[in-house]
């Protein structure tokens, strides 16, 4: 069975990830809001709101492994309602799909 990646997020680390997945010929599908202008050739782009369960089971069907690379303004409080919603949908579609889950913490620190 041949890997298939949703990297949940297309900002400074999502972009990394997605390119060098495409360089190594991996299935790759980008899951966002907004379609990306610089999606790589080989990349695929789907729709997706990470603070929807059915949107997110959506993108990581058949999906091996699922990257979450998003993340919310540097608001507390909007990191306090947006937060537990997107994680328990982000595990509600690895579950669903039988993805490994593949998740990078804010950047903030550096």
């Amino acid at each position: 069975m041949s890997d298939r990646l949703v990297v949940l997020g297309n900002g400074p680390v999502g972009k990394g990830v997605v390119a060098e997945l495409v360089r190594r010929g991996t299935e790759v599908v980008v899951g966002q809001h907004t379609e990306p202008t610089d999606l790589p050739g080989g990349a695929r782009f789907m729709r997706t709101d990470v603070l929807n369960k059915v949107s997110v089971t959506d993108v990581c069907r058949g999906a091996t492994q699922i990257v979450a690379a998003f993340g919310f303004e540097y608001v507390g409080q909007v990191w306090q309602r947006k937060w537990p919603v997107a994680i328990d949908a982000v595990l509600t579609g690895c579950e669903a799909s039988g993805a490994r889950l593949l998740f990078f913490d804010n950047l903030y620190m550096y």
